[in-house]
């Protein structure tokens, strides 16, 4: 685990020298250890934190959340995993948010915290979108719309995730289970380097072919 640890700065800087990160989106998804019938009978993770509920689809999950930090450009600028029984706000509260001034950072409404926006705002100089509810008291149609349609590149990301990972991931531990966990999420960045790395050696053989024909 440090050795992937220690990964993670090199790999977010060659990220975002490849693509320029205009907005990042912050989103908590589900991990399942195993399937809820059996979450009594679950021995890695036997806790009764562990069962958590997702609103968007309105079913219990016995496991983990992940909270992403994605940037625009696909990659996974930083990550944290928590109990499912915890709130979503713990992402937001617990997570190193080392993101440029003046860059945008998309939430679910389930971050909704109107203190941790206004110090966000004052001090790191970011401006969240929150989709609020309506009964919200900042609640503003027009920014409803925009945080709505460009936080969509995060759902993206969590649907490559899914496409990765396998129907279960087989675990002893629950150390083993993180530890398979946090190598998918690595796979995926590492897999976006590879295609932005072919995309720039093929701009740049054909920029040279043209500059430079071979008779």
């Amino acid at each position: 685990m440090p050795l992937l640890h220690a990964l993670a700065p090199p790999r977010r800087a060659v990220g975002e020298a490849l693509q320029t990160c205009t907005a990042y989106a912050l989103d908590t998804f589900p991990m399942p250890v195993c399937e809820h019938i059996r979450a009594n009978r679950c021995r890695i993770a036997p806790d009764k934190a562990f069962r958590g509920y997702v609103p968007a689809h309105h079913h219990y999950f016995h496991g983990v959340k992940v909270h992403l930090l994605v940037a625009s450009g696909g990659f996974i600028a930083a990550f944290w995993l928590t109990l499912g029984s915890w709130h979503d706000l713990t992402g937001l509260y617990g997570m190193a948010l080392d993101i440029p001034c003046g860059c945008a950072l998309m939430m679910d409404c389930g971050y909704t915290d109107y203190v941790a926006e206004d110090l966000l705002r004052e001090a790191e100089g970011l401006e969240g979108y929150p989709v609020r509810r309506e009964t919200s008291v900042r609640y503003a149609g027009c920014r409803q719309d925009l945080a709505v349609v460009k936080r969509r590149f995060v759902e993206r990301v969590g649907s490559c995730l899914r496409s990765l990972l396998p129907r279960r991931v087989h675990a002893v531990t629950l150390d083993g289970f993180m530890l398979k966990l946090m190598c998918f999420i690595y796979a995926h960045n590492f897999n976006l380097l590879h295609k932005v790395a072919s995309w720039v050696r093929a701009k740049t053989a054909s920029v040279s072919a043209y500059l430079y024909p071979t008779n």
